[in-house]
């Protein structure tokens, strides 16, 4: 037998349930494909006489409404797992990056020749100051990681610059 609190209950949900749908009819219609909108409308159909009726209890419904909720969130959530991905990826190179940094500090040695800082920038010899800032610039734009470039060539590049300048 249904008690009076899961009636009340399931009389509260499914007025909710038709206050959303009567103020939000036009968009949740258009987000669902045309060949699923007549089975979504069965299913809930179906939940909803189950549940009125007393056969089904009324967490199921509950749970098909949050399975719902759940779907309509889903592409907000994708995107979510993107940008924490990112972000990640990020951390990860910037770690890297900075313990490269430290090892190279430590030993007190760049790793790098002026000869070989002269190549890495595409330089003759005699190269002069604004020659090697130059240089420098225009390879920055091309592999920058923020222009989608590597960031083992960017910390090359910055380390020719600086082994050549000083």
């Amino acid at each position: 037998m249904v008690g009076f609190m899961q009636i009340i209950l399931l009389t509260l949900l499914v007025g909710a349930a038709l206050y959303f749908f009567s103020r939000h009819a036009d968009t949740v219609m258009r987000r669902i494909h045309p060949s699923q909108r007549s089975l979504w409308l069965l299913v809930a159909t179906v939940l909803l006489l189950l549940g009125l009726t007393g056969k089904l209890s009324w967490v199921f419904p509950l749970m098909a409404a949050m399975a719902a909720a759940v779907a309509r969130l889903m592409p907000v959530l994708m995107k979510l797992l993107a940008v924490y991905q990112h972000w990640l990826q990020h951390r990860r190179q910037h770690h890297t990056h900075h313990q490269h940094q430290d090892r190279a500090g430590a030993s007190g040695k760049t790793g790098m020749t002026r000869e070989e800082a002269l190549e890495v920038l595409g330089l003759n010899a005699d190269a002069q100051e604004d020659d090697i800032i130059q240089a420098h610039r225009r390879l920055m734009q091309k592999v920058h990681p923020d222009r989608g470039g590597s960031h083992y060539l960017a910390s090359r590049i910055n380390l020719a610059r600086q082994v050549l300048l000083g």
